[in-house]
């Protein structure tokens, strides 16, 4: 997996390349980390090149999402594929989370 990162004024983009497996998610978690330690509080996801997600992945999506909705931040994951979004909707994941069709619209969240 790839974790590539930018910044769209106060928004923080994170884009997922490859796979979320287990061995991968300890990267997601580090990722994570060091965006709460800056304090970032306005995040997109980006999935567009996201191939594969496992619980493990699932779990820090979710880690991440608790996290900046404590300190009033906001997480919008766009840009799924269909295999992406099945497996969050068959998780229970998809009332969770605000999940947009693309860049433009996750961006416009805020």
């Amino acid at each position: 997996m790839e974790i590539k990162e930018r910044k769209e004024g106060e928004i923080t983009i994170i884009e997922l390349v490859g796979k979320v497996d287990t061995a991968s998610s300890k990267l997601f978690q580090e990722k994570f980390s060091e965006i709460s330690s800056r304090k970032e509080k306005n995040v997109v996801i980006d999935c567009e090149n996201l191939d594969f997600v496992a619980s493990s992945g699932l779990r820090v999506f979710l880690m991440f999402l608790k996290h900046l909705n404590k300190i009033g931040g906001k997480l919008v994951l766009c840009s799924m594929n269909e295999l992406i979004y099945e497996v969050f909707e068959v998780s229970g994941f998809t009332p969770i989370f605000t999940i947009t069709d693309n860049l433009q619209a996750a961006l416009a969240e805020f």
